[in-house]
């Protein structure tokens, strides 16, 4: 029997498998380029991902343990169709942390997995026994199913839920997952995702001391920007190879070296030494007076890490 039998996202032979959902993921793949060469604006294609793709590709992907790799591939998909997918630009940055809410398929599903398992806890007394009985045999180890993958996606941002169904952001604090607000409930997660968001960013050089991340101070000012502006920051965010250091590393054709002063031109030295912006760093001296004690991400990439002296709600 397969899952148009049973209605279910999983197929049940001599091997579980989740095929029909991953299929259902492929599908979707071809539409990423349609988008790009929409000639659509950008604020339409995020429209586009998140109300049609997503749901499309997603849907039942909240009772299946899905691999990593299937999300990247959408991840991958979704940076093509917004025009975003330039040479070392990270789908980490510019989806899971800085449009999260808009378009980032990891967040869809985490977020999809959670209400889900809130409504049906709330309208079945048999749901939530269910899921006290899997907290009282859970050894830890990998399995399929809906309550496997809640556990999984939670484990994976730093939270843990009891039988009780307590969530445990500490040792000592905890809420209660079935009737905390839902807005309330939304920034929290939020906050973890990012996190750990965050703490796979920081494997890649220049974004190595990002723990945690603020969101609203990073882009504090984007309001005020053109949407130009707010593009070329936007690079810098995500990691894009904007210095001749990078590109050359990828096209033997371009030279490592600043055109201007001739040193290796590297982000750094754009903004602390290289004559040519010199003026720039007039306009803002105050800001290069503590720039050696502001941390390495906001220096290069304009990103801030969380505020450890912030209240989570």
């Amino acid at each position: 029997l397969g899952a148009r039998d049973l209605g279910g996202q999983v197929i049940y032979c001599n091997q579980l498998r989740n095929k029909v959902l991953t299929d259902r993921i492929e599908s979707v793949l071809e539409y990423f380029k349609l988008l790009r060469e929409s000639g659509q604006s950008v604020a339409v294609r995020k429209v586009n991902l998140k109300q049609v793709l997503w749901p499309r590709a997603l849907h039942g992907s909240e009772a299946v343990v899905l691999g990593d790799a299937h999300i990247a591939k959408l991840q991958s998909g979704a940076m093509k169709a917004l025009g975003w997918d330039r040479a070392g630009a990270s789908p980490v940055s510019r989806l899971e942390l800085l449009h999260t809410l808009d378009v980032d398929p990891r967040w869809h599903q985490f977020w999809l997995t959670i209400k889900l398992f809130i409504r049906q806890c709330r309208a079945s007394p048999v749901v939530a026994d269910w899921w006290k009985i899997f907290c009282a045999s859970y050894d830890g180890s990998k399995g399929s199913g809906p309550f496997h993958k809640l556990w999984l996606l939670l484990s994976d941002v730093g939270l843990q839920l009891d039988e009780q169904f307590r969530l445990w952001f500490s040792e000592n604090g905890f809420i209660s997952l079935l009737w905390f607000p839902t807005g309330w409930l939304e920034k929290m997660l939020l906050y973890f995702f990012h996190s750990s968001a965050s703490a796979r960013l920081a494997n890649r050089a220049g974004f190595h001391d990002l723990e945690g991340f603020d969101f609203s101070l990073t882009t504090w000012v984007d309001a005020a920007l053109s949407p130009v502006e707010r593009e070329q920051l936007n690079l810098l965010r995500d990691g894009s190879f904007v210095t001749n250091d990078m590109k050359a590393k990828f096209d033997k054709r371009i030279s490592k070296h600043c055109l201007c002063c001739g040193v290796i031109d590297t982000l750094a030295h754009r903004y602390r030494t290289c004559p040519k912006y010199q003026n720039i760093r007039d306009k803002h001296c105050r800001l290069m007076q503590v720039w050696d004690s502001l941390p390495i991400s906001f220096q290069l990439h304009g990103l801030v890490p969380q505020n450890p002296w912030q209240t989570l709600l």
